[in-house]
């Protein structure tokens, strides 16, 4: 359950499923639980001695995006879980503040923030975030690359049974574009009125590729194919792209 306070929607029930890569493209995603403990190796960003107690804790990652993207818009989230939970904290991007009982908090590969045990039922924590101002036209300008190395290696694989004609759509609908932000934004438009949503799309044929199929068969589906042709086309282009998914009712 999640109160925010700039808002008149005061409690979403929130959900999310945790993707790691490489998998093959139209097979079931490996799918860890939303916050499933991770091996170690992640960041550390905080570290306190003694008993738990509530802390005010200043995540370090502002290296991310640059700080005048940062909006003055707070948004102070108070979590209260139902159920036991893995050793995720919620957070809206971008966290500034968390107070929970903890002795230590990290930043995960795919920056998440975890605590060293899992959450139980009935914990109530609470984050304060700053709504960052993503302007278009400040995006527009900003340079294609080069991306760091790991953000090469994590966010650019592509399978090798990616078709000709996937690859040569995507070069076609991003020619008239010379940014990365109207590139993706008419690679999002066109599948939004191109192709009609389906909650029954036709099965695929054993050993189709899911993304050609998609676009050049079916020319149909659900929220799943649309967002994973957009990756494959965005990559395709040299673009770093992942699929993330998450649930708000």
């Amino acid at each position: 359950r999640w109160n925010q306070s700039d808002t008149s929607l005061t409690e979403l029930a929130n959900q999310g499923v945790y993707y790691e890569l490489p998998v093959p493209l139209g097979s079931p995603l490996s799918q860890s639980p939303l916050g499933e403990p991770q091996p170690d190796g992640n960041r550390l960003l905080h570290e306190q001695r003694g008993p738990p107690r509530h802390i005010q804790e200043l995540l370090d990652i502002e290296t991310q995006a640059p700080a005048a993207w940062q909006a003055d818009q707070q948004i102070v989230q108070t979590f209260t879980l139902v159920r036991d939970q893995p050793n995720l904290i919620f957070a809206a991007y971008r966290p500034a503040e968390i107070f929970i009982a903890t002795e230590r908090l990290s930043l995960d590969s795919g920056d998440g923030i975890r605590v060293p045990e899992g959450l139980k039922a009935g914990l109530t924590y609470s984050v304060v975030s700053y709504r960052p101002d993503f302007d278009a036209d400040r995006l527009r300008h900003l340079p294609a690359g080069p991306y760091p190395p790991a953000i090469r290696e994590r966010y650019l694989q592509l399978p090798d049974t990616i078709s000709q004609r996937v690859r040569q759509l995507a070069q076609t609908l991003t020619e008239p574009h010379d940014n990365t932000f109207d590139k993706v934004d008419a690679l999002t438009e066109y599948l939004l009125t191109e192709y009609p949503y389906n909650l029954f799309p036709p099965a695929h044929p054993p050993g189709a590729e899911v993304v050609d199929t998609f676009l050049f068969e079916d020319r149909e589906g659900i929220c799943e194919q649309y967002v994973t042709a957009l990756v494959v086309m965005a990559r395709s282009l040299g673009i770093p792209a992942r699929l993330v998914s998450g649930y708000g009712a």
